[in-house]
């Protein structure tokens, strides 16, 4: 049974794909009432705050676990995530790791799902997976799905991707999304062949479309 006097509330808010634009009200509602803001640098960026004690995410997470540990129990504590917290997030750690309290999670847009939309295509059909940080078999899922949506890393690049494709004598339509949501956002559409001729992919996420679906 949950001690009322040692449970601490613990936030996880999801902030879209990083442009502000795109942060939902409810998540901006949420984090101006947090005593405690948890985040990356890069996501610091696109937050308004207002006297709040900001820790920044680096290093292993066991800092951050140590950190959330000493903080009092009467301070609401908001861990801002990028995307959104239910998919390929600090969701799943954060209840592992802090299991006897209270858990709140606040939505936000996906790059996957803002990509779909800047592309003007729908995504029932389509099978998502990161490859930040693991390893996924995705070119058995693309000749079930229309789509197959991937977030990328610097190892699972978009070149690296198209390479597995072509590998495979898979000849998909690809599109990369880089800095979706910013200024610089770059959308490029080709071939595996087209794809991996480019260098320096900055931070992406692939979309392979399967055009001869029929599901």
């Amino acid at each position: 049974m949950k001690n009322s006097r040692t449970v601490k509330n613990i936030y996880v808010i999801g902030i879209g794909p990083g442009h502000p634009d795109y942060i939902l009200p409810i998540a901006k509602k949420t984090i101006n009432a947090m005593d405690v803001i948890v985040a990356g640098k890069r996501n610091q960026k696109c937050l308004a705050l207002d006297n709040q004690i900001v820790y920044t995410i680096k290093g292993p997470l066991s800092h951050l676990k140590d950190y959330i540990d000493k903080c009092p129990s009467d301070q609401k504590i908001g861990l801002v995530v990028s995307g959104d917290p239910s998919f390929y997030s600090l969701l799943n750690w954060t209840k592992m790791n802090f299991e006897t309290h209270k858990i709140i999670t606040v939505p936000g847009i996906s790059s996957l799902q803002y990509f779909f939309t800047r592309l003007n295509k729908a995504y029932h059909k389509s099978y998502w997976v990161s490859l930040h940080g693991r390893e996924n078999n995705f070119i058995q899922h693309i000749k079930n799905h229309r789509f197959v949506a991937l977030l990328t890393d610097q190892i699972n690049t978009p070149k690296a991707i198209a390479k597995k494709l072509i590998d495979n004598h898979l000849t998909y339509q690809m599109h990369v999304g880089e800095n979706l949501s910013y200024a610089s956002e770059t959308i490029t559409s080709g071939s595996p062949e087209e794809i991996i001729k480019k260098d320096n992919y900055k931070l992406s996420v692939v979309i392979i479309e399967n055009e001869n679906y029929k599901g």
